[in-house]
């Protein structure tokens, strides 16, 4: 098994999505935060379609998946046999711009992860990122515009940037074109935020981090800043492509279109849906199994097997 982290995330992705692309089927099993949000979602007997759909999504809503175990079988040719290759992902919803989620925790269900040695460092501190496709165009729409800080943010950290600020507006007065100035970088304000800031604040200069304690200024051209902002693009799509994070070994899957196996895996999926595909919608147009059967072509739940 291949513990895979957000530290590792980008050196392994290579290696899943190769197993993913050959293998012949995939089982996989999650784990979340929650089971029930309120005492009125508990399932009845006397539950229709709907209304159990509607109590299951409001669960949901309010949970967050935490681990995810990815098992690719790839078929051994004539010797009748398997090659696996499991995957244990730690996800997190990391903030960034205004997406910021908010969620709930079952006292029951982190008992339950205590009992078998859920390592909640690892989930906080190291967890992958996801985003759904409403989160990604929001996400994409702020770094466009340059504007990834919320309002919380900026209020906390002007005081920070207003000095650093000050440090670069002196230095200015008698810099040339090609001079750089060194400052420490604040460790209250992050790298997306302060780069911004700074360029906004001073269109004749770039920043960039030397290191984890230090950002580079360096007073520069308008031709040489339009050569730069190109290559900042590729830095864009880089944090978009970090804040994605597991959504695209969900994608892989959705692509490559392997039979998916679980055990009674129905909020599984619904989770799924919601937190790497779309928000679930509020009522169901079609049955929720043949939106997710177009997806993925072949789910099995060993449970009916």
């Amino acid at each position: 098994m291949v513990e895979v982290l957000k530290s590792s995330f980008e050196d392994l992705f290579p290696i899943i999505e190769t197993c993913i692309r050959e293998c012949s089927f995939v089982a996989f099993d999650t784990e979340f935060t929650g089971l029930t949000a309120d005492s009125s979602n508990t399932e009845t007997l006397f539950d229709d379609g709907p209304a159990r759909y509607a109590k299951k999504r409001r669960d949901v809503q309010q949970f967050i998946m935490v681990q995810i175990g990815l098992s690719a079988f790839i078929e051994i040719p004539h010797e009748n046999r398997y090659r696996v290759h499991t995957f244990n992902f730690y996800v997190y919803p990391g903030s960034f711009g205004s997406v910021n989620v908010k969620f709930l925790c079952q006292a029951s269900a982190l008992e339950f992860l205590c009992r078998h040695n859920f390592d909640f460092n690892k989930f906080i501190y190291d967890g992958i990122s996801y985003l759904n496709e409403e989160q990604e165009k929001v996400l994409c729409n702020e770094i466009e515009e340059l504007s990834v800080a919320t309002d919380a943010e900026c209020d906390y950290d002007e005081i920070t940037v207003q000095e650093i600020s000050s440090k670069i507006s002196e230095w200015l007065a008698t810099a040339k074109n090609e001079d750089k100035l060194v400052l420490e970088k604040p460790p209250s304000v992050s790298d997306y935020v302060l780069h911004s800031q700074l360029r906004q604040r001073f269109p004749a200069i770039w920043t960039i981090s030397v290191d984890r304690l230090h950002v580079q200024c360096a007073k520069i051209t308008e031709e040489k800043k339009s050569i730069i902002l190109k290559e900042h693009e590729m830095e864009n799509e880089r944090v978009l492509n970090s804040m994605l994070g597991f959504t695209r070994v969900f994608r892989l899957l959705v692509k490559h279109r392997k039979p998916i196996v679980g055990h009674n895996c129905f909020m599984d999926l619904m989770l799924m849906y919601d937190k790497f595909y779309r928000p679930l919608p509020g009522t169901i147009i079609k049955p929720l199994a043949a939106i997710l059967f177009l997806m993925f072509v072949n789910l099995f739940s060993v449970v009916f097997l």
